[in-house]
């Protein structure tokens, strides 16, 4: 087994910035995380309070501001499929694959 390079770097993306069931249990798993493994940073889709809860921790966290024509793309139903995101308009795709 080749030896470790550091901690493994873990991106979690929170499409909201308030704290309701979802964000709670992210916020348990990173207060729990093994830091000496894992690298966790969080990047949020909207500005609220779980930024600087996720801070608090120590943990790399900040808000991805996303272009008007993504944000109001639906997450669900035929809105969701790739066509969506490249209907959206120009570089709508670019800007999914900067974040990535």
């Amino acid at each position: 087994m080749a030896p470790s390079a550091g901690p493994v770097r873990i991106a979690y993306i929170a499409p909201v910035g308030f704290v309701g069931g979802a964000e709670v249990s992210l916020l348990e798993l990173l207060r729990g995380i093994d830091r000496a493994r894992f690298a966790p940073t969080l990047f949020c889709l909207d500005h609220g309070p779980l930024v600087s809860r996720v801070q608090a921790l120590g943990i790399p966290a900040q808000v991805i501001a996303m272009p008007r024509r993504i944000a109001c793309l639906s997450l669900r139903g035929r809105r969701s499929a790739l066509w969506s995101v490249l209907a959206a308009g120009p570089g709508s795709l670019a800007c999914v694959l900067r974040l990535a």
